[in-house]
């Protein structure tokens, strides 16, 4: 399938990233395609440790224990494929226990300067907790590939190491900025 952890690693995990990433920046909305593109990259994700050989695949609990995120991702992944999950987890209960806890939100953001008010539009992939607190898709696939990347490095894998940076677009926007944003719904 891939020639080696690597190519496996570069070509599934991190292009699905990559790809997720690129949609969730993209200004086109609608027909699912963001949700759908955070679960493939979610998966890939999750599902490195299993493809990690013997001697350096920790369990889900040491990984969980590393990198908290973690055990959130294998929630979010549980509940999309199976709908709904009840069993406890290496982190206790799930985190959230039904996929419709997943769900595509357009969030506008209006600001006021001395010309009047002006609006930023983005998509993002919210994941609704059990406990009522919201998390950023974005966020915990981001810090999910910097803890890989860092494993797979330290553990002579990866050659280098990047940082995926969280560019969810969680900061002051300026009027020129917000009348490039135009965001284009498709039904």
């Amino acid at each position: 399938m891939f020639d080696n952890l690597t190519a496996y690693y570069r070509e599934n995990v991190v292009s699905a990233y990559i790809d997720y990433r690129d949609i969730k920046r993209s200004v086109t909305a609608g027909r699912s395609r963001d949700i759908r593109s955070a679960i493939i990259a979610a998966s890939a994700l999750f599902h490195l440790r299993e493809h990690l050989p013997m001697p350096n695949q920790p369990t889900r609990s040491a990984t969980e224990k590393l990198c908290p995120e973690y055990g959130l991702l294998g929630d979010i992944v549980n509940a999309a494929k199976h709908k709904s999950i009840s069993q406890k987890t290496p982190h206790g209960s799930p985190l959230l226990t039904d996929a419709t806890q997943i769900g595509e939100q357009i969030v506008i953001t209006e600001y006021l300067d001395d010309e009047g008010p002006y609006r930023f539009a983005e998509k993002t992939v919210i994941v609704k907790l059990s406990d009522g607190s919201e998390r950023d898709l974005f966020e915990v696939l981001t810090i999910v590939m910097n803890y890989w990347e860092n494993f797979l490095y330290s553990s002579g894998i990866l050659s280098s190491i990047r940082t995926f940076p969280n560019d969810s677009n969680k900061h002051p926007r300026t009027r020129v900025e917000c009348e490039e944003n135009r965001l284009d719904f498709e039904i």
